[in-house]
């Protein structure tokens, strides 16, 4: 794996760790923040695939369009289209006044987070015992 892919990783593994230790607070959960880190995740995920496989991307954060760059070679990655674009909706909405989320919204960030992390993972050939 290029060292650039594995600093993109290393940073989602990061958001992804930070977003699972937020989600088990039992006393005043931030349930926007574990809805901001799951998108960063996957963002940095889909990210550090391009990277690997040298496909140009733009400076965006929707996950949908990001997804569909990666669709033409991966076409099992379809199937994250419909939770990934909520999750962006998500993920981006709760950075804001007056939009917040609830444990709803952040347990679906969460399993969307997850299901895309276990894809883009298994294509980035990165198993369950490596350390990022």
């Amino acid at each position: 794996m290029k060292d650039s892919t594995q600093q993109w990783v290393h940073k989602a593994e990061g958001d992804y760790r930070s977003m699972v230790r937020e989600s088990h607070v039992a006393e005043n959960p931030n349930y926007d923040i574990v809805c901001f880190l799951s998108h960063q995740c996957v963002e940095k995920l889909l990210k550090a695939t391009m990277i690997e496989e040298e496909t140009e991307f733009p400076k965006i954060h929707d996950l949908q369009k990001l997804l569909r760059l990666l669709t033409p070679q991966h076409p099992e990655l379809e199937r994250l289209l419909p939770s990934l674009n909520k999750l962006s909706r998500l993920g981006v909405d709760v950075r804001y006044p007056y939009e917040s989320a609830g444990p709803q919204e952040a347990a679906f960030a969460k399993a969307s987070c997850e299901e895309a992390r276990e894809a883009i993972r298994g294509i980035l050939r990165i198993s369950h015992e490596t350390e990022t």
